[in-house]
């Protein structure tokens, strides 16, 4: 790294630091957000300065009453990473919760209340191991209980057993089934998940503070089928029917009918066939319990098609009236609030044809079917910001001001931007955050500005230019700038690939620049849309030389970056590593540009390692996001020796291998994730050879045991949502398998695979043990039988299905929630052997697995 940028970023940085410690020596207010706030009289808490005490940083929160809110020490001056016990109170001084810390994550007991009864929660380095909580959730309380692996969570108004919303799960799975109670506790709705996803049931969503059913969606075959939605003030808004007929009724907030709207149904669902339909929008709160519901639009059908459509003000007041002969536009009316005709158009095959329409934010104007004028106006009010025609868009500022403007080409049917500006606008500011170059039809030109939010009250632009060649497709420069309007970096491209660049510091003075093509040279990378540098590296002669990574740091609310050392590299002298908090984590010396002497942490695979003399020697660490061991070990000259253990992400031990030379040699032990053991084995010279080992089979977590018999593999059984599968291997190609039920150990299935395939005899057996299907296959395919499978991952509104095979005819059966048959279908193969409209339907029938049996 040069010493000028080196000063320079280490100077920014202290400077911010100087700032953050000085805020924390002044007594901060805070809003019932917990915001910080300037003005004392709109505060409800605030903050006493923080004090040092030994190690660690005392917290001090009192509420305005100067009431204790909350005491507690961090280990760091200007954030809470909580050490020991933390306490939050009540404004009457009874403890609301308490929590014990390490390190800053929930270690111990928890402690909290409900209806003054005290729960306590079992913390494992901030994972929920067991006990019961009632924290805080949004604006209401969430009541959580753990026991084995059965997890219930209730989201509710201080009263576990009235309305409420109560969610059941386990480590592995967040949602097996939700119950829905509305008042006085009564069950309105469940919601069931399988292990594919699929939903079935009801769900309903809530208004809260206080809490109420804000909405209640009908699943079918995975998919919504209608929605009954009520007023804030709790009265049926929509109420959505079955019997007698498919149909929504809708109603005023004091109850009263407004209209009947029925369905059909066809292959793409319910679709309206007579009445009238709402859309209500959501306006002004009247008070703390009841809304204002706007109607937006209200739509007219006749026998499937659109008869009608009017569109409303916010105030209830006529904006626009569209009628449609035989489902097509034919005129259009709008209206001024005061009830005027504004204008009119009339629409010819479903287009504009003559007249002026109104949309939301603009008018057009056309003339036998052309466009004559489209004026855009700038959001939420009646200035123009685009004025469009055929030939060209000319564009205007808030002021009214010209800003540039666009020729067009091909303006006989769709007009193509030819030459000039077009201008692009923030919807909230009405500000350009835009601006597109064209020449000879070609984009040669892109100019973005893009805001970031860094505090609460502060936001900062940030300018990107992009050129293109003249035939607008390769990109062929890029120049970025730093929020004051300095050039950040400016790189050269080829085919989009970077070839050159260059970059600056915030008073325009080159820091440095990087061939991307020989890889030389130095090279800087900073956070998106920021000021701050993200990477920094030297690379000479194709070796990197330094190197240093910057993180985002734990300021970043509302967008701010407060960058953090974590990867310094000089491998002329040495390299550190940090965490997020500017830890150090490891430091390592060089010798003859490579690591020598230390401890040394990669980055990317989060090991973390002993080096002497050049050589991985000593103790060896793999760690999570979190700094928690995942495995750990020795190392000696570079080589894996002695014990190896793995842990779970809490800590449980679940692997111990003994290691000779960096093969597995000796006796190995593994464990369940509650520390139980549950096999052993005996490796010789990297190979397993005599015993049972666990090893992880997919990205399920899923782990399977396996059984070695004289360096054979004779065994393997895994357990996974589907059950328990045990293969015995015949040899290493063949195997006889028996597959369990979830959580029994009544056989599903027996049969056998060979080469990966099923292959000859496959039986399936119900609850009872009767036997319900039986199959035969030679390599995976289908000889004779009836065979039930796994719906294909497109597959849609069906649970599984079935195929048999009977002399020359194949039988097809689908079969949808309730295990009824959907659909029924039979074939004639061709030749005695080959389906060909089975499989046009999606259903490959070529070679069967396991994985596909349901």
């Amino acid at each position: 790294m040069s010493f000028t940028f080196k000063n320079f970023l280490f100077l920014v940085v202290y400077i911010f630091g100087l700032h953050v410690l000085n805020a924390q020596n002044d007594t901060i207010y805070y809003n019932s957000k917990w915001k910080v706030v300037q003005e004392k009289d709109s505060a409800l808490f605030y903050r006493l300065p923080i004090t040092k005490q030994g190690d660690l940083y005392q917290f001090q929160d009192y509420y305005i009453s100067r009431a204790k809110q909350m005491v507690g020490y961090s280990l760091l001056p200007n954030k809470e990473k909580w050490q020991g016990t933390v306490t939050w109170y009540k404004e009457d001084g009874s403890i609301y919760q308490q929590g014990n810390y390490d390190q800053g994550y929930l270690h111990g007991n928890f402690i909290t209340y409900l209806n003054g009864k005290k729960l306590t929660a079992n913390y494992e380095r901030g994972v929920y191991i067991s006990g019961k909580r009632n924290t805080v959730y949004g604006d209401q309380m969430m009541y959580t209980e753990k026991e084995g692996d059965t997890i219930r969570e209730v989201i509710h108004q201080n009263n576990i057993n009235g309305i409420r919303l109560e969610r059941v799960g386990t480590p592995d799975t967040y949602e097996v089934y939700t119950n829905y109670y509305g008042k006085d506790g009564k069950l309105i709705g469940r919601k069931t998940k399988n292990s594919r996803g699929d939903i079935k049931g009801e769900e309903v969503f809530y208004y809260y503070n206080p809490m109420r059913v804000q909405s209640i969606k009908y699943y079918s075959r995975n998919q919504v089928f209608g929605q009954t939605d009520y007023y804030p003030n709790e009265q049926v808004r929509a109420l959505f029917q079955k019997e007698p007929k498919l149909q929504h009724t809708y109603f005023t907030p004091e109850g009263k009918q407004m209209g009947v709207v029925e369905y059909r149904v066809d292959r793409y669902g319910k679709r309206p066939e007579n009445g009238t339909s709402y859309l209500f929008g959501y306006g002004q709160m009247k008070n703390d319990y009841a809304g204002d519901y706007e109607i937006q639009r209200k739509t007219v059908y006749k026998d499937g098609k659109i008869n009608e459509e009017a569109i409303y003000y916010s105030n209830g007041k006529l904006k626009s009236l569209t009628s449609y002969s035989e489902g097509y536009k034919n005129l259009q009316i709008s209206y001024y609030e005061s009830g005027k005709e504004m204008a009119r158009m009339e629409y010819k095959n479903y287009s504009p044809f003559n007249g002026t329409e109104f949309y939301n934010g603009g008018k057009r104007t056309f003339k036998e079917g052309v466009l004559i004028k489209e004026i855009v106006y700038h959001p939420k009010t009646e200035k123009t910001q685009i004025e469009k025609t055929n030939e060209k868009e000319v564009f205007y500022d808030m002021d009214g001001n010209l800003l540039g403007e666009l020729l067009l080409s091909n303006t006989g049917s769709y007009p193509k931007p030819d030459s000039g500006q077009r201008f692009s606008f923030d919807y909230y500011t009405s500000k350009v955050n835009g601006i597109e170059e064209y020449k000879e039809g070609n984009l040669i030109r892109k100019t973005s500005w893009r805001n970031r939010k860094i505090t609460e009250d502060t936001t900062h632009t940030f300018k990107r230019i992009e050129e293109y060649e003249e035939d607008g497709f390769n990109k062929v420069r890029e120049v970025t700038f730093y929020s004051n309007g300095e050039k950040q970096s400016e790189t050269d491209f080829k085919k989009y690939n970077p070839v050159k660049g260059v970059f600056y510091d915030k008073n325009g003075k080159i820091l440095g620049s990087f061939d991307f093509e020989k890889k030389e040279g130095t090279r800087y990378k900073f956070f998106n849309d920021s000021d701050w540098v993200n990477e920094y590296e030297v690379i000479k002669n194709g070796q990197q030389l330094a190197y240093r990574k910057y993180d985002y740091g734990y300021s970043s609310a509302y967008g701010n970056i407060d960058p953090v050392l974590v990867e310094d590299i000089d491998i002329n002298c040495c390299a550190s590593f940090y965490d997020r908090e500017g830890s150090l984590i490891a430091k390592v010396e060089f010798k003859d540009q490579k690591p020598w002497a230390g401890t040394y942490y990669d980055t990317a695979t989060r090991e973390l390692y002993e080096i002497k003399e050049g050589k991985k020697s000593g103790v060896y660490q793999k760690l999570d996001y979190n700094k928690n061991v995942l495995e750990e070990g020795t190392y000696t000259k570079g080589l894996k020796e002695g014990v190896f253990k793995k842990f779970t992400y809490n800590g449980v031990l679940t692997a111990k291998e003994i290691y000779k030379e960096d093969q597995l040699d000796g006796i190995a032990t593994y464990y369940n994730n509650d520390g139980e053991k549950i096999a052993q084995m005996e490796y010789i010279n990297g190979a397993p050879f005599d015993g049972v080992r666990s090893i992880k089979t997919n990205y399920n977590k899923e782990n399977s045991l396996e059984t070695y018999r004289d360096g054979a593999l004779v065994k393997e059984e895994t357990i996974s949502k589907q059950g328990r599968l045990v293969k015995n291997f015949k040899n290493a190609n063949e195997s006889n398998c028996e597959w369990y039920y979830p959580n029994s150990e009544k056989l599903k299935y027996s049969f056998q695979l060979k080469d990966g395939y099923l292959d000859g005899s496959v039986v399936k057996y119900g609850l009872d043990g009767d036997i319900i299907a039986k199959a035969n296959l030679d390599k995976g395919k289908l000889l004779s039988g009836i065979i039930f499978l796994q719906k294909p991952y497109n597959a849609k509104n069906i649970k599984y299905y079935s195929l048999k095979m009977e002399k020359d005819y194949l039988y097809m059966d689908l079969y949808g929630e309730e295990d009824e048959v959907l659909y029924a279908a039979k074939e004639k193969l061709y030749l005695g052997e080959q389906a060909y409209f089975a499989q046009n339907l999606g259903f490959d029938m070529s070679y069967f697995k396991e994985t596909h049996l349901y």
